[in-house]
């Protein structure tokens, strides 16, 4: 740790700047002193080189002395770094030397990049070149540098789309991914055929002595907008070159390299090897930073010391810790400490020999002291009841650290250099602004020395280049680092942090796609970003990517991530992204103009293109499903089958006689079940909608009680468990179970003569273990089966619950006294089941209150018979109610409103249907004084016989034909219970049982096997390849606007015309139809309302309608009558007829207009009629070829985002003529940046704004072919670009240029660059005017001057 740190010697500080690679490996270099920028070698470059082409010399073929070169091995490569290589290195090298393909998938900072170095050198020991591409130009730069020190400045070279360094005659060459994508297009239509045309030979010739192509970050695959580019140039590199793929950690490798085998080398004898490690050589700890308090003490650890948990300190911080309100005592909160403590005690635990971290951020640890006091800066936070209440968002916006206090926290801890990633170029730089305000230097007097040499050497080399407000954050270590700076600072940055001359650089997340700059800690400030369609998470990739770049090999054994609290995210998303699993790989595969048009171009049939549009990793992705859900298919298909034989040949447990036979018997039994269910449902629903109307009949007459009998066996196990929870039951007796020496079980004879159920036990009373346990405890495997009974039946058959009154069963007396209205939904119908809390709500003889549904009732009977033994007590009763008083009628409303609520916890449910709580005093009072006071008589004064013919006599039925319905019931139980005992008398039932059983079983297996084969063949049926229906799409978009000739004939094309004409003639004239019908409608109801004044009627098209609506303010009998007599069909007949005759002789028809026929719908449908006729048959269609137009052959040789754009718009005629000037601000409007707005404190030229103008029409009508086509292609054309640029071409000044516009030093460089790249490729295509061509070239040395450029 001592040689990292901020103290330490210039030396280590210079080692440390050029031997660190893209991966943090470093001390994996054979040269250690090389520096970027063009700094000078040490000796060791010189030893390492020599090493490198002794290697060479003694591999490498020559031909002339009859050598033929041989393969290097691991160990002869390896003698050329200075240290071992780890065994991830090795086994790729290794699969290198023999050929093969390889797919390398490590963490960032493992040292991938020297497995392209390997494949470097095992390309150049077999005589050939090799490529290496990265998705960044800043990375191709700094990989030319690296490169050119280790294998010489004449052996490397670099091709950007700018730039063009020794590319011609390098042995190395390090381009972008697009560069050598297009460089592919030339032979890339000839790879789909399957073999049948060699690719490389219509490939260009720069790859014919390539002999490996190494793709630096292919996880770029993933990427939305660029990971096209990386599938195309694997499906179209020729299967002789090997392929080299490095990635980060990804989920899926496997896929990856499986796919690249399958699109690469097949045909071939080589293979596509995976490698994973998931080892780093330099390990991360993971740390928390917050603003520090009494119960956090600002940087702490994320994880527990497992590893696999969040730290328990950080509990009270959390979503869940929140909101239970954790609190803890005073003596075990953090005092709080402010920057001076810091620094002391640091000092402290170092002088002592301690870890800072250890002592000083281990949480609860030995570095703290306990008080109640803290005197502190920060105000501390610790979460109260008002605190919850508040939003998550706010809790969390009061816990962020200010930048100050966190730097302090990495001083203190020993963390530095820090790379600290912020999402958003103004906060990086607001960032360093305020930390230099506050005065923070991070070097000492002799880095700060350095710093001011190494700013004086770029500012006489670059001075249009040099951020005069970054100076002084740079002289005391601080800089911030993304895409809105120049290309020439972004540079000097990574030098003087690779030189750990910077301390914190405040960067964005293209800092970590590779570029060289590894440091010790690194600090995350958000776990979310914009993205395109709002914030979002970070990805697990993207986390990891970033967390990477923590850690130096060769001078940190530990590399250190901070994550930060923000508004939006806590410990808990930071320990989520910690411990996530890789994401995997996606295929982004798009059809652009640019892959159209040169799949077109080289000449072969469609059938050949769409093999090759069809070769994406998505379509192998999608094909390898496919093949999987074709074998599940086939297994379940088999296993179906399989089941459906063992069905249809029965039970092979039983005898064929006695399986048919029950087979016979349990047919009639479910049909005579099925009988049984259908009458007792109708049963049921019969006698509820009779009780319902019963009560309601009695209770709308006034009657304040209702006595209906509630039947249900609830009853008596209710009194049954109130008596028997008195009791206690005794516990079992043990059984006791021995093991005999010829493991056997021994039982006493007690219990096995029970336990056997009169089986005959062998001699010792010893049987088998399993069926001396089954016997014995009843644990037979089919009894606890559920959803069956023990005879083998589906209770789906049984009868449904409380269908018919059981003679036995208990019942009991309720005056009902009220009813719940039905529960509905939300548009007014009834749910399925209206009543879930009861129907009726009563109260029994003992004061209880009951609720009960209406299928609960077995019969009703009223007050004034109820229970009445002579007419006295009636007649008593009838006076009785004439002189009830309102008092009492009170009272009775009291009782009701007393009574629980429907959901009180006080009810007890007894059954379906059926609840029970008890009453109050009050109740049971009234109960037995009021509504059961005729019930309450001694049996003696009455016989038996006497009262069942009063019971009788008061009993309603409850619907016609109960009787009937009950007679039948009985009769099929009957019936049922008679089939039972047929097959219960069978021979060998047990086994007929278990038969059963499992022949349940396997049909309730078949059914869900059948569905899932109709699912399984559904998908198969669905899978389509992708990319011919989006390629087809794209074709019709060039074959609207003539890049394309169509392969319709003529007259295909004018059918369709026609056809579309004559759609839209047709739809015009039922448009015009209606709207005279219209109004011919509204004139006669205008003329007819002297007739009648109907202010409801709505333009009804009879006046019967309009009968129908009206309501008159005072309708009686004779208004009625008036009205009916109007508006009867013969007199609506008459009034119709002359009003028609009227309003024909008052005023003519008026003419009816032409019909509108609008064009651009004409031309819509035309377009949709072509393409259905171009691809309807698309099979057909395969063997033809398609050809490119002028301007097809025009868009073919650009390279943009929109080729089609870019083609027509060079080519216009109104651009012939143009000074150079003019053409750079057409070309700078046409790569303007749509993501980004653009404004200009001035305007284009007139002429150029006259040019502009004319372009618009085009870009629109192509727009809108996109859009139809559901294509997504920029179509750029900004005025403020244009002004800029022709400004720039035109010889205005950098800092001119630069103060009259909104955009960023770095945005402005990178549209020139692109404005300089487009003029650029303008003179190689000879389709445009020559006169066009000229001013392009002219143009593009006008633009891309300093400091544009990348290189000095």
């Amino acid at each position: 740790d001592a040689s990292s740190s901020s103290s330490s010697s210039d030396s280590d500080s210079d080692a440390s700047s050029s031997s660190s690679d893209e991966d943090s490996g470093s001390s994996r270099t054979f040269f250690a002193g090389v520096l970027p920028l063009g700094f000078s070698s040490s000796s060791s470059s010189s030893s390492s080189s020599s090493s490198l082409e002794l290697l060479l010399e003694r591999h490498r073929p020559d031909l002339p002395n009859g050598f033929f070169g041989a393969t290097p091995s691991v160990e002869e490569i390896e003698t050329l770094y200075e240290h071992e290589l780890d065994a991830f290195q090795k086994t790729a090298t290794q699969f290198l030397l023999d050929g093969d393909s390889v797919v390398v998938s490590a963490p960032t900072g493992s040292g991938k990049t020297l497995v392209g170095e390997t494949a470097v050198v095992a390309a150049l020991a077999r005589g050939q070149k090799a490529i290496y591409t990265t998705p960044l130009k800043a990375l191709s730069n700094q990989k030319l540098r690296e490169f050119q020190a280790k294998f010489g400045v004449r052996r490397v070279g670099l091709k950007t789309g700018d730039v063009d360094v020794n590319a011609a005659d390098a042995d190395v060459v390090v381009m972008t991914t697009e560069i050598l994508r297009n460089m592919l297009y030339p032979g890339a239509a000839s790879l789909g055929d399957g073999g049948g045309k060699d690719a490389s030979s219509d490939a260009d010739y720069r790859l014919d002595d390539v002999g490996v192509v190494i793709l630096d970050e292919v996880h770029y695959l993933a990427d939305a907008s660029r990971g096209t580019v990386w599938e195309e140039t694997i499906i179209y590199l020729p299967k002789r070159i090997q392929l080299l793929c490095l990635s980060a950690t990804v989920g899926n490798p496997d896929d990856l390299a499986g796919w690249i085998e399958e699109v690469h080398c097949a045909e071939t004898a080589a293979r596509c090897r995976t490698v994973v490690s998931d080892f780093r050589p330099v390990p991360l700890r993971w740390h928390f930073s917050m603003r520090p308090g009494r119960m956090w003490p600002g940087l702490g650890p994320l994880l527990n010391r497992r590893g696999d948990r969040m730290h328990a300190d950080l509990r009270p911080f959390t979503k869940e810790g929140r909101r239970e309100g954790f609190e803890t005592s005073e003596d075990e909160r953090w005092v709080n400490d402010d920057d001076d403590n810091f620094g002391r005690r640091d000092r402290g635990n170092r002088a002592r020999g301690g870890s800072s971290y250890n002592s000083s951020f281990r949480g609860r640890g030995r570095g703290y002291r306990r008080g109640r006091d803290g005197g502190s800066d920060y105000a501390s936070y610790a979460p109260s009841p008002r605190d919850r209440l508040e939003n998550d968002r706010q809790a969390k916006r009061r816990l962020v650290p200010h930048v100050e206090t966190v730097v302090g926290q990495l001083v203190a801890a020993d963390l530095l250099p820090a790379v600290w990633f912020i999402f958003s170029r103004k906060g990086c730089d607001q960032a360093a602004d305020y930390l230099c305000e506050c005065g923070a230097s991070l070097v000492t007097g002799k880095e700060r020395k350095k710093i001011q040499e190494a700013l004086a050497a770029f500012q006489l080399a670059n001075p249009d280049a040099v951020r005069p407000e970054a100076i002084e954050p740079l002289l005391l270590g601080i800089a911030s680092h993304h895409a809105g700076l120049l290309p020439g600072w972004k540079g000097l940055v990574e030098a003087l942090f690779q030189r750990g001359l910077l301390k914190v650089v405040f960067a964005t997340e293209t800092l970590a796609a590779g570029v060289n700059m590894p440091a010790r800690s690194s600090v995350l400030s958000a776990l979310s970003k914009r993205g395109d369609s709002g914030p979002r998470s970070l990805t697990s990739n993207e986390f990891m990517q970033m967390a990477g770049r923590a850690g130096r090999r060769g001078y940190d054994t530990v590399g250190h991530v901070v994550c930060l609290q923000s508004p939006f995210e806590g410990p808990e998303e930071a320990f989520n992204l910690v411990t996530s699993p890789p994401e995997n790989l996606r295929s982004r595969f798009s059809v652009s103009y640019g892959m159209v048009l040169n799949l077109v171009k080289s000449g072969s049939d469609l059938a050949t293109v769409r093999a090759t549009v069809e070769r994406s990793f998505g379509n192998y992705l999608g094909g390898r499903a496919r093949r999987d859900q074709t074998r599940e298919l086939r297994r379940l298909r088999e296993q179906r089958d399989a089941l459906q034989e063992q069905i249809a040949n029965g039970a092979s447990e039983v005898e064929p006689e006695e399986w048919a036979r029950f087979t016979k018997l349990d047919g009639r039994l479910k049909e005579e079940r099925r009988l049984l269910k259908t009458v007792a449902r109708q049963t049921l629903e019969s006698r509820a909608e009779g009780a319902r109307k019963a009560i309601g009949e009695w209770q709308d007459l006034g009657e304040d009680f209702v006595f209906v009998e509630v039947f249900g066996d609830e009853f008596e196990k209710e009194e049954m468990s109130e008596k028997s929870s008195q009791t206690r039951r005794s516990p079992p007796a043990p059984v006791t179970v021995g093991l005999a020496p010829d493991g056997s079980w021994m039982l006493p004879s007690s219990i096995s003569t029970n336990a056997l159920n009169d089986k005959k036990a062998p001699e010792k009373n010893a049987l088998p273990v399993n069926e001396r346990l089954t016997d014995l405890f009843h644990d037979d495997d089919d009894d606890d089966d559920d959803k069956e009974r023990e005879d083998g039946e589906s209770p789906d058959l049984d009868e449904p619950a409380r269908s018919a009154v059981n003679e036995r069963a208990a019942t009991k007396t309720v005056a009902v006294v009220d009813r719940y209205d039905p529960v509905t939904v939300a548009n007014g119908a009834f749910k399925a089941n209206p009543f879930p809390l009861g129907e009726f709500l009563g109260v029994d003889i003992a004061g209880d209150w009951v609720r009960f549904t209406a299928d609960r009732v077995s019969a009703v009977t009223h007050c004034e018979n109820a229970g009445k033994s002579s007419p006295s007590e009636v007649a008593a009763d009838a006076r009785r109610d004439a002189e009830e008083t309102a008092e009492e009628k009170k009272q009775l409303a009291s009782l009701v409103m007393s009574a629980p609520t429907e959901t009180s916890t006080k009810w007890r449910r007894l059954g379906d249907g059926l609840w029970s709580a008890a009453g109050a005093e009050t109740s049971r009072v009234f109960s037995a004084s009021r509504a059961f006071e005729t019930f309450h008589r001694s049996p003696e004064s009455y016989s038996a016989m006497e009262t069942e013919r009063e019971r009788e006599a008061s009993v309603q039925p409850l619907f016609d034909g109960a009787e009937e319905l009950e007679s039948f019931l009985r009769t099929q139980r009957a019936l049922v219970q008679t089939t039972r005992d047929e097959i219960a008398e069978m021979k060998s039932f047990s086994d007929l049982r278990r038969a059963v059983k499992m022949h349940r079983r396997r049909e309730e297996k078949l059914k869900k096997l059948n569905e899932r084969v109709e699912k399984a063949e559904k998908r198969v049926g669905e899978y389509v390849a992708a990319g011919w229906s989006e390629f087809t799409r794209v074709v019709d978009i060039l074959i609207e606007e003539g890049a394309i000739f169509d392969v319709l004939l003529d007259e295909e094309a004018d059918t369709c015309e026609a056809e579309a004409r004559e759609r839209a003639v047709k739809r015009a004239e039922e448009t015009a139809k209606k709207n005279a019908s219209r109004s011919t409608r509204a004139a006669n109801e205008s003329e007819k309302s002297d007739v009648w004044d109907d202010p409801y009627s709505f333009g009804s098209e009879t006046e019967e309608d309009s009968f129908l609506d009206w309501e008159p303010d005072g309708a009686t009998r004779e208004t009625f009558a008036q009205a009916s007599s109007r508006f009867s069909l013969e007199n609506a007949e008459e009034v119709l007829s002359d009003s028609d005759v009227d309003s024909e002789s008052a005023s003519p028809t008026p003419p009816t207009p032409a019909p509108f026929i609008d064009e651009a719908l004409v031309s819509l449908d035309a377009r949709r009629l072509r393409r259905r006729e171009r691809w309807q048959n698309g099979n057909e269609r395969l063997s033809e070829t398609l050809l490119l137009t002028p301007l097809g052959e025009t868009c073919a040789k650009l390279r943009g985002e929109n080729e089609l754009w870019l083609g027509a718009a060079l080519s216009s005629e109104r651009v012939i003529g143009l000074s150079p000037e003019r053409v750079a601000g057409v070309a700078g409007a046409l790569c303007c940046d749509s993501n980004r707005p653009t404004s200009c404190v001035y305007g284009p030229s007139e002429e150029l704004e006259t040019v502009l103008e004319s372009l618009e029409p085009y870009g629109s009508e192509i727009a809108s072919l996109q859009f139809e086509n559901n294509m997504d292609a920029p179509v750029n054309l900004s005025k403020p670009v244009a002004a800029l640029v022709e400004a720039w071409a035109a010889g205005s000044s950098w800092d001119q240029v630069r103060g009259d516009t909104n955009l960023d030093e770095g945005d402005i460089a990178r549209v020139f660059r692109r404005t300089a790249e487009l003029l650029a490729q303008v003179p190689r295509t000879r389709t445009i005017p020559a006169e066009t061509r000229r001013a392009a070239a002219k143009a593009a040395t006008l633009v891309l001057r300093p400091p544009i450029t990348d290189l000095t």
